[in-house]
C-alpha cells in the first residue's frame, strides 16, 4: 500500500533587508517629473470660448476662408496651452555659485544656471523671479535674491520652473530640488542687545558693558574708543597726535567665558535662544574676551573655544536641540 507524504508549503519571510528595497521603489520622488499649468481656468475658459464664438460665426457664414483662419487659431490656441509645458520639464537648472555663509532675515544671492529660457522663482528659501537661459548662446547665468528665514545648514534649495512660451498664454511650472555646491550656513538673526552681557551702573538702570578697566602696568598708548574712562586720557599723546589718546595697560590672562548654547525642544523657543547666544558671544568677542561654546550638533556634544563670528554662527547654525552640558574646569560664567 503506498504511503502518503504530505508537504507543507510556508512562504517566504520578509527580512528586513526586503523591505527597504520594496520601499525604495513606492517612495516618490522629491521632484516634480512633469510640469503643471499655474491658474489654468481663466486661460483655458477665454481660449474656449474665442473657438466657440469662430465656429459659430464660420458655421452660419459658411465661408472657406473663415473656416479656415478658425481651424488656424484653433491650432494656434491649442499649441500656445500645451507647449510650455516641454521648456518647463525639459530645462535643465543647476546652482553655479552660492555662499558659505549667510543669516535669517538677511538676503543673499544665488546663481543660477539654465540651458534654455524659463523663469526661476527659489521657493525655499523664498526669493525673486528671474528669467534665465537661452537656446542660441547656450547656457545663461542669472541672479536671484533669496531670505532665509530660520537658522541651518542647507544642502539644497527648492526652485520653481516655469515656462509660457511660445504664446504667453499659459505657465507651465515644476518644483525641482538644487543642490549647493557646498553646504550654506545660516546663522541666527541679529538682535539689538545681548542680556546676558549687560550690567548694572548705579542707580540709573542698565547699560552695555564697558571697555575693561585698565590694570596692571602701562603699555601704550591707543586712540579713543567708545566706553573708555576719561581719565584714561593720555593729553600729551592726544596734542601730539590730533586725535583723542588714552594709556592702554597690561591685563592679567583672564579665564575663559563658558557659555552653554543648549538650545530647547520647541522650534521658536530654539531660534529665539539662538539669537540670544549669538547676541552674547558676538559682544564677549568684540570685548577681546576668549569663549568657550557648549553645542550640540547631530554628530553629538561639541565644546570647544569661538574663534570669530563666522565661527560662531557655523555653529549655531549646526545647533540641535539637547540637554544642558556641564562647565568644564576652569572656564567661568
Amino acid at each position: 500500500m503506498a504511503k502518503l507524504r504530505v508537504v507543507i508549503v510556508t512562504p517566504p519571510r520578509l527580512t528586513p533587508l526586503s523591505f527597504p528595497l520594496w520601499a525604495d521603489r513606492v517612495r516618490a520622488p522629491r521632484d516634480q517629473r512633469l510640469a503643471r499649468p499655474t491658474a489654468w481656468i481663466a486661460p483655458v475658459l477665454g481660449a474656449t470660448l474665442t473657438m466657440v464664438a469662430w465656429f459659430a460665426v464660420a458655421h452660419s457664414s459658411g465661408v472657406g476662408w473663415v473656416q479656415a483662419t478658425g481651424a488656424l487659431l484653433g491650432g494656434v490656441l491649442v499649441v500656445g496651452l500645451v507647449a510650455p509645458s516641454v521648456p518647463a520639464t525639459r530645462a535643465r537648472i543647476r546652482v553655479a555659485e552660492a555662499p558659505g555663509d549667510g543669516r535669517a532675515g538677511q538676503p543673499l544671492v544665488l546663481v543660477l544656471e539654465a540651458d534654455r529660457p524659463v523663469r526661476l522663482r527659489p521657493r525655499s528659501p523664498a526669493g525673486g523671479t528671474v528669467v534665465a537661459g537661452g537656446p542660441l548662446t547656450g547656457p545663461r547665468l542669472a541672479e536671484v535674491v533669496c531670505v532665509p528665514t530660520r537658522r541651518g545648514v542647507l544642502a539644497d534649495v527648492v526652485v520653481e520652473v516655469a515656462s509660457s512660451a511660445p504664446f504667453g498664454l499659459l505657465w507651465w511650472s515644476r518644483r525641482v530640488h538644487l543642490a549647493l555646491p557646498r553646504p550654506l550656513h545660516v546663522a541666527p538673526r541679529p538682535v539689538a542687545s545681548a542680556p546676558g552681557v549687560r550690567r548694572r551702573e548705579g542707580a540709573e538702570g542698565e547699560s552695555a558693558t564697558r571697555v575693561p578697566r585698565p590694570l596692571g602696568e602701562p603699555r601704550g598708548v591707543r586712540p579713543y574708543a567708545p566706553g573708555d574712562p576719561r581719565r584714561g586720557v593720555h593729553w600729551p599723546a592726544t596734542a601730539h597726535a590730533g586725535v583723542l589718546m588714552v594709556r592702554e595697560s597690561e591685563r592679567p590672562q583672564d579665564a575663559p567665558r563658558f557659555v552653554d548654547a543648549a538650545l530647547p525642544a520647541d522650534d521658536e523657543a530654539a531660534e529665539r535662544r539662538a539669537e540670544e547666544v549669538q547676541a552674547e558671544v558676538a559682544a564677549l568677542l568684540d570685548r577681546g574676551e576668549a569663549v568657550v561654546l557648549a553645542t550640540h550638533e547631530t554628530a553629538g556634544a561639541v565644546v570647544r573655544t569661538v574663534s570669530d563670528r563666522t565661527d560662531l554662527g557655523r555653529r549655531l547654525a549646526r545647533a540641535v536641540p539637547a540637554g544642558p552640558t556641564t562647565t568644564p574646569a576652569g572656564g567661568s560664567r
